[in-house]
């Protein structure tokens, strides 16, 4: 069973797949908010959590863009080279922070659609399903 999307009750129904109690999907037919519509799930550790990993990736992605964009920028704009002569690991350098930057992007991407299928069906990731039941929540 999964917990409504709106008061977090157990509930075996659903709606467009998200799962929604009996009560607040008879309020929600008859145009009235179901209890928590305000805030959604956005009051709860589980929330938060998601939403602390989504900004640590974002910031981790920001930050390989950058570098990026520091090692590939022309060679008279990169540090220990000149316009000369190009930076003797400037292929390494580039390779390397592209590769970063895939990966980072992959971890923000993922820490959005943890984020979103959380806020959208109430799917709590395994991992952190696996910490509720260790903290007794």
């Amino acid at each position: 069973m999964a917990a409504c999307f709106f008061c977090g009750k157990e509930t075996s129904l659903s709606f467009g797949g998200t799962p929604v109690c009996e009560e607040c999907d008879n309020l929600r037919e008859a145009g009235k908010k179901p209890p928590r519509h305000e805030t959604g799930r956005t009051d709860d550790s589980i929330f938060q959590t998601l939403k602390q990993q989504l900004e640590a990736a974002k910031k981790r992605h920001d930050g390989a863009k950058e570098n990026f964009w520091k090692v590939s920028g022309r060679p008279g704009e990169r540090p220990g080279a000149s316009a000369d002569m190009p930076h003797p690991d400037g292929s390494l350098l580039v390779r390397k922070a592209v590769s970063e930057e895939i990966k980072a992007r992959g971890e923000h991407l993922e820490a959005l659609m943890r984020l979103n299928a959380y806020l959208i069906h109430g799917t709590v990731p395994d991992d952190l399903k696996k910490k509720r039941k260790l903290s007794g929540e």
